[in-house]
């Protein structure tokens, strides 16, 4: 069987095929891209002592990191190599996030949500890994609409997952209330 090789040389998944550049993606691609607010914020709502929203701008004040990571978008094409710089989730999450969780919350996931509406959701201790970023930027240059826009989460193990525009942090409290971090 005969694999195709990325541009680290390494094998691609089974099915998949290197694509040159990086194609638009997502699940409503018959529809024009979602517009970008001027002023995007996450909405950070649930378990948390006060809810508030954070303007997304407000990310360029934590730590920025690079990340290069392939994208196996599940349509069977892949970009290699891709530079995403951001904020690293687990930066995000302590710093923002954690302060504000009620006494006693114990957050088990938390599902990134899209301004497309789709929605994915990953354990907390998945999150937390290292290699997952709030990306704004994609080879130097801000997202466009086109690569959701404008903050996507980046795993290195599961490809850029979508946009950062709802983020809902799950789990249970002494009360069984979940925490939602959203952004619209």
């Amino acid at each position: 069987m005969s694999h195709e090789r990325g541009a680290a040389g390494g094998c691609l998944p089974p099915g998949q095929h290197l694509v040159d550049g990086f194609p638009r993606f997502g699940v409503q691609l018959a529809r024009p891209a979602p517009r970008i607010p001027a002023h995007p914020v996450i909405k950070i709502r649930g378990a948390v002592t006060q809810q508030f929203d954070l303007p997304l701008a407000a990310l360029a004040t934590l730590p920025r990191r690079e990340l290069t990571a392939d994208f196996h978008c599940v349509a069977g094409w892949s970009a290699t190599n891709l530079r995403w710089e951001g904020v690293g989730f687990e930066t995000f999450y302590r710093t923002i996030i954690e302060p504000l969780l009620g006494l006693g919350t114990s957050i088990t996931h938390v599902v990134f949500g899209g301004l497309d509406g789709y929605r994915s959701a990953m354990s907390i201790d998945d999150a937390l890994a290292e290699e997952v970023l709030i990306a704004e930027h994609l080879e130097g240059r801000p997202l466009d609409a086109d690569h959701v826009a404008p903050a996507a989460t980046v795993h290195v193990e599961a490809g850029c997952r979508d946009s950062v525009l709802l983020v809902e942090c799950g789990g249970l409290n002494r009360a069984e209330a979940s925490c939602d971090v959203r952004s619209m």
